[in-house]
């Protein structure tokens, strides 16, 4: 398998070759990295760099995240458009099961920091600089 390989404050993230590098994202600051990804994987992979962990950003983040992807993608744009969102009932069981489980749905997922390639998790990784 190919990689990319791109550069963060404190070290480098690889990630297979199909998977598009959203420049937009790349800052001077950059030590983290996400993908995000289509559950039923209409979707290419994305790769975003960010200045913060991604298992600490809020629903309202990763909203924004994904309004900004959808101007830079429309495919992005219309996965949105076709989540169906889950309807709940009092004992908490999803009334609309079928039509939520068949729908698209965005998903932000971390790149985790690996010790080698041979560790890569699903083609991707962290490799961190030693200080």
């Amino acid at each position: 398998m190919n990689h990319k390989r791109i550069l963060l404050v404190n070290g480098t993230v690889i990630v297979p070759d199909d998977c598009i590098i959203v420049e937009q994202t790349k800052t001077s600051a950059a030590n983290y990295a996400g993908i995000v990804a289509e559950k039923n994987s209409t979707l290419p992979h994305f790769l975003i760099l960010s200045e913060t962990p991604i298992s600490e950003y809020s629903v309202a983040d990763e909203d924004r995240l994904y309004e900004t992807l959808g101007k830079l993608h429309p495919e992005i744009e219309e996965v949105r458009k076709n989540e169906v969102e889950a309807i709940f009932d009092e004992e908490g069981n999803v009334v609309n099961s079928d039509e939520w489980n068949a729908s698209p749905r965005l998903g932000l997922f971390p790149v985790f920091e690996v010790e080698d390639m041979d560790n890569l998790f699903f083609g991707t990784g962290i490799l961190r600089q030693e200080a």
